[in-house]
């Protein structure tokens, strides 16, 4: 019989009758459960909210690209979705994570709305885990002799590192663990520091050596960069190790992330770089720019062929293929800039007008 939203149906049952309202009139209500419970369930599982432009910098009518927190989108409000993490659900909090047999806590405040700053994602964790390996190995000990296990002590002149993008700062913390005579500054935006600093102070156990502060957290945003400046606390003349973990999979990011390398590297740094594809126009964007300015190579192929050396065994033909996991970690070492002309005109002359066309449009400072 007609209703004002549609026509209803009476059914007769043995109960009695009843009416069956129409489709028109229950739809808003079924769409509004539906995005009701895919919100509860996406919260009950951890994953991270839709991001949308501007999210984890707070009202902004024109987001534009940033440090640490890769959630600014473009314009056109693009939703992305990120793979969930594959490290087993460590507690972090619990301290889950040893990296040289110490423990490192971090509380994760993911789930509300602010960004990926927050939560502890695949590329930190697999960082980490490098860089213990690498300390066991004693392997950047040609890189970087101030970090060698049997380098003199010196407190005066510690080997500087610097984590961009640091989140929760599990990365950074992971070198005060592997690498004790090390200064370690982390970095990313200031709305991310109060969340980055408790974590810091969680870890009193890496935060001093030898009398001094050994680690800090400071803000640093990769836009400044694009006008050749750096804050004040950034050290002027580079840091001898850099590392960065799974903080660029947008191409609006791409630019300012491979100037803040150059500004923040000198011709001695060595850059570990953990990356998950999330794009493949984000990776061909993101490496060939790379590879106009640094050197890279297979970080996991690297420590191999070290221990293949130590152990008078043949090299292994793929190391890196031997690694399950969907982060690949590469070395990165700074070309000249000489060198770093030549190698964007090689560049160039392999990439196809595609290629080329999305590195111009997205990387061009």
């Amino acid at each position: 019989h007609p209703t004002p939203f549609g026509v209803a149906s009476r059914v007769s049952t043995v109960g009695g009758n009843f009416t069956i309202p129409p489709l028109s009139s229950v739809l808003p209500l079924l769409l509004l459960l539906g995005l009701l419970s895919a919100r509860v369930v996406a919260s009950m599982a951890g994953s991270p909210p839709p991001l949308s432009s501007g999210l984890g910098l707070g009202p902004s009518s024109s987001p534009s690209p940033s440090s640490g927190d890769p959630s600014h989108q473009a314009s056109s409000g693009v939703v992305l979705a990120l793979p969930g993490p594959e490290y087993g659900r460590l507690n972090f909090e619990n301290g889950d994570l040893q990296v040289c047999e110490k423990r490192i806590y971090v509380v994760e405040e993911g789930g509300k709305g602010r960004g990926t700053a927050w939560d502890v994602w695949d590329g930190a964790w697999r960082l980490a885990k490098w860089l213990e390996k690498a300390a066991e190995q004693d392997a950047l000990k040609f890189e970087l002799p101030s970090l060698a296990s049997d380098a003199p002590t010196k407190v005066n002149a510690p080997p500087l590192a610097i984590e961009l993008g640091s989140g929760t700062g599990l990365g950074g913390m992971a070198i005060r663990a592997a690498f004790p005579e090390a200064d370690v500054h982390l970095t990313d935006l200031p709305e991310v520091m109060e969340a980055l600093n408790a974590n810091v102070h969680r870890n009193h156990h890496l935060l001093r050596s030898h009398g001094h502060v050994r680690l800090k957290a400071m803000p640093l945003d990769w836009t400044t960069t694009l006008t050749g400046t750096l804050p004040l606390h950034i050290a002027p003349h580079g840091y001898d190790l850099v590392v960065a973990a799974d903080c660029v999979w947008l191409i609006e990011l791409i630019p300012a992330f491979v100037r803040t390398l150059r500004a923040v590297t000198h011709q001695r740094s060595l850059v570990v770089l953990a990356y998950q594809e999330r794009s493949r126009a984000a990776t061909r964007a993101l490496f060939g720019t790379l590879d106009a300015h640094f050197t890279r190579e297979d970080a996991d192929g690297f420590l191999a062929r070290l221990d293949d050396a130590a152990h008078g065994r043949p090299p292994s033909d793929d190391a890196s293929a031997a690694v399950d996991s969907k982060v690949r970690i590469y070395l990165l070492r700074r070309l000249s800039d000489h060198s770093s002309e030549v190698e964007r005109q090689k560049r160039d002359m392999k990439l196809s007008s595609i290629d080329r066309a999305l590195i111009e449009e997205g990387c061009t400072w």
